[in-house]
């Protein structure tokens, strides 16, 4: 009997130690989650914006005062306008997440429209960016007549209207029953069509312009590639009217002025690489291919967004590592000092 007693009463104790080993790790999991998600929600985007917005303020500032403005500027300007916005409504959807346990269906729709479509804007301008500097190293005759400053506010206004469209009609498929998870497919699967047409399609489109960009600029040089020579007369004035400049370039202030412009694209382009680079390869590869507990997935989704939202950010100290922009900056803030 004792012995009979002694088997039955050695397994159950055993899986109990193992049930509570499992629950440890689920909780420690759980608030270390918990942390992550406090420290996100109520402190980073304002370390964030205290960093982005002052950096975006001083873009604009730069690149909209006297001198050549082209269409590679106003894509630039327009760029730092955008992540100015960005931020903002990221700060507030962050704190609006934090301190309000349910959403309902006015609170899910007020902070996730606004969001995703401003990042699918600034996401996509960095495309056009990269897209000009593609048509200026390897078309840089036709694209007075290809890329006019017109055409580009044209293109921007168009693409940034059909962003935010598209967004409010996916939003669509997303609330049921005042919860924000899709009505008919897995939240997998639209976790992976939002990071495939607002992250995965401009990287994979920054990177292929850029690198041809570079490319480009490797094999030729640039004053042969910008024939900056042959501005000169009539072509001159023509070159000033495209950039909107009050009086003709010569060939050497071309030439400067258009590596100052590609330098600031291949620096962006490579700082919106690496930051997105992972959201890539875990919505549409490690999502669908390992098994993740609930609690690590939220973290590294939120990880990941994280990073997304520092492109938002991070691009005038990027700028800084380049001379031309860094002396701009330098003259403005002794100026602004003076006064």
């Amino acid at each position: 009997m004792d012995i009979t007693e002694d088997i039955f009463n050695a397994h159950p104790t055993e899986y109990i130690n193992i049930s509570e080993l499992a629950l440890d790790a689920n909780i420690n999991e759980e608030n270390t989650a918990n942390t992550f998600h406090t420290f996100l929600f109520k402190y980073f985007m304002f370390i964030l914006c205290s960093i982005g917005l002052p950096g975006n303020t001083l873009i604009v500032i730069t690149m909209v005062k006297p001198q050549p403005f082209g269409p590679a500027s106003f894509l630039i300007v327009y760029l730092a306008v955008s992540d100015c916005v960005a931020l903002v409504i990221i700060l507030f959807e962050y704190q609006l997440q934090f301190y309000e346990e349910n959403l309902f269906f006015r609170k899910c729709q007020l902070f996730y429209v606004p969001a995703t479509a401003i990042t699918a804007v600034c996401n996509w301008t960095h495309v056009l960016i990269s897209f000009e500097r593609f048509v200026s190293i390897y078309y840089p005759i036709k694209r007075r007549y290809l890329l006019t400053l017109k055409r580009t506010k044209f293109i921007v206004t168009l693409l940034s209207v059909f962003l935010v469209v598209s967004v409010i009609l996916m939003f669509q498929l997303l609330v049921e029953d005042n919860e924000c998870k899709p009505k008919y497919i897995d939240h997998g699967v639209f976790l992976t069509i939002q990071g495939v047409l607002y992250i995965f399609c401009p990287f994979s489109l920054v990177t292929f312009f850029t690198t041809l960009v570079v490319k480009k600029l490797h094999h030729i040089s640039i004053r042969r590639l910008l024939t900056c020579d042959t501005y000169k007369g009539s072509d001159a004035w023509q070159m000033a009217e495209y950039l909107n400049s009050r009086r003709p370039m010569d060939g050497r202030q071309l030439r400067q002025y258009e590596s100052s412009l590609s330098k600031l694209v291949i620096a962006a382009s490579c700082m919106f690489f690496f930051l997105n680079v992972s959201s890539c390869v875990f919505f549409l590869i490690i999502m669908h291919t390992v098994t993740i507990h609930d609690s690590t997935f939220s973290t590294i989704t939120d990880f990941l967004f994280v990073l997304n939202d520092c492109t938002h950010a991070f691009n005038f100290f990027i700028y800084l590592f380049l001379d031309e922009f860094r002396k701009k900056v330098c003259a403005l803030l002794k100026v602004c000092f003076k006064c």
